[in-house]
């Protein structure tokens, strides 16, 4: 069969598209032996077309999308254009994903109002808290005078040696007692401390034992030792008002008896003889109050020698004594609170001194930041709108710009205008341009520019 006309012959682009319903080469030679004309008008078997379609080059005409007329290689170069467009596309909105994402992770802004109100409240309570260390750090206080009184009591029983004349084992105080008779003195020392304050005082005591050897006539010393008669001990008054102190001391008699009498017959001296036991009391602040305290006055027995007849006496009066201590005047330094007030001055300082930067800044008519948008704001009048509603970023795509000049470039490019808002006077504003669902950006900032 001939195809007489080349509206019968499928173009390039039906057997390209329709690659699934063309038989091959083989099936084409085997189902037809009749001639077929090609587009020149020359007759050619069917294993000649196909053979043409092989090697040569396709010259049907393709009308595109806008009326024009384009061969087959053009389709295939524009078709290349559209992938390479579609690559710059690609990273176009990389790009732009990218400088959103920056965008996203800039520092938060702090206005000029909410600066100055940290600085103004960092300043006021470090002030203070140096006030209060400095007031700390050096204190003074002067002497005063401290009340306080002692309470002296003294017992003693004079045990007996077994004998026919008394059935009981001792004889209370107040009495005679015959010298041979006695086999030991039972001395009770009894001693209470109260002061009008809670103070700490260190107490030390003793119980000692005096013999002294005298003239009966002048008074004049013979001989005078001292004895031990119990370990030295201590108590402790800590933040309190009072403290009692109790001690008990047997004496033997015959034991300092018989040394005066030896010394007596030994040196033929008319002598007078006694054994003087008593509580020795040392008390010691320990306070940093320091006060000055008055030695006790000793509670005291005195035990005659050396004498067939003994009455025992009381050497100190028992009962109350009222004493006043005298506290020392002192100037007191705590490191600590001069270090920690020194760096709280310090912060305090700085505090001020950028209050006084931000105030000064408030108050001066034309900063760095009002003199950089007065000047953006005279040169590019024409292109520049001035607005007091701000950008939306919930439904748009913001991309952020580097500087002021990047902005002026899309303006250009875009023909549309510049946006202005002031956010925070002195401080903050933003430039912008809207196309469609982008927004391009910059925000220009008074601490950016310091």
């Amino acid at each position: 069969m001939d195809l007489d006309n080349k509206d019968n012959i499928e173009i390039d682009d039906q057997i390209l598209n329709d690659t699934d319903n063309i038989e091959t080469r083989d099936e084409i030679i085997s189902d037809t032996d009749e001639e077929i004309i090609d587009g020149e008008g020359n007759i050619v078997t069917g294993e000649e077309f196909i053979d043409g379609t092989n090697n040569t080059e396709i010259n049907e005409e393709i009308i595109d999308g806008e009326g024009n007329i384009v061969t087959d290689e053009e389709i295939i170069n524009n078709a290349g254009d559209l992938e390479t467009d579609n690559k710059v596309m690609d990273n176009k909105n990389k790009k732009n994903n990218n400088t959103n994402t920056r965008s996203s992770k800039h520092k938060i802004y702090v206005s000029y109002s909410m600066r100055l109100g940290i600085a103004t409240a960092i300043f006021v309570v470090f002030l203070l808290i140096s006030i209060f260390l400095v007031n700390k750090t050096f204190s003074y206080s002067e002497s005063r005078v401290i009340n306080y009184s002692e309470r002296k009591a003294l017992d003693y029983k004079v045990y007996l040696k077994p004998n026919t004349f008394y059935d009981d084992q001792y004889l209370n105080k107040d009495m005679i007692y015959v010298a041979n008779l006695i086999d030991t003195i039972n001395v009770d020392f009894d001693y209470n401390f109260n002061i009008d304050e809670p103070y700490s005082i260190n107490f030390t005591y003793q119980i000692l034992g005096e013999l002294v050897i005298e003239d009966p006539s002048t008074n004049a010393t013979f001989l005078k030792k001292e004895y031990a008669l119990s370990t030295e001990k201590s108590q402790q008054l800590e933040n309190n008002n009072t403290l009692n102190i109790k001690e008990t001391i047997n004496i033997d008699y015959d034991h300092y008896n018989d040394i005066t009498n030896a010394y007596k017959a030994k040196y033929g001296v008319e002598t007078n003889s006694y054994l003087k036991v008593y509580l020795k009391v040392t008390k010691n602040c320990t306070d940093d109050d320091v006060i000055s305290l008055n030695d006790s006055e000793d509670t005291a027995v005195k035990i005659p020698l050396s004498e067939r007849a003994v009455e025992i006496l009381l050497d100190s009066q028992e009962g109350d004594s009222n004493h006043q201590a005298i506290t020392n005047a002192k100037l007191t330094f705590d490191v600590y609170a001069a270090i920690v007030g020194a760096i709280s001055t310090l912060i305090a300082m700085i505090s001020l001194i950028k209050v006084i930067k931000l105030l000064t800044f408030a108050l001066e008519k034309h900063n760095k930041y009002d003199k950089y948008i007065k000047k953006i704001l005279r040169e590019y009048d024409r292109l520049i709108v001035e607005t007091s509603t701000d950008y939306d970023s919930r439904d748009h795509n913001v991309i952020r710009v580097a500087s002021f000049e990047e902005l002026l470039d899309v303006r250009d490019n875009l023909k549309l205008p510049i946006m202005y808002y002031n956010v925070s006077n002195h401080s903050k504003c933003h430039f912008y341009i809207m196309n469609k669902n982008d927004i391009y950006l910059i925000t220009i900032k008074e601490a950016d520019l310091e």
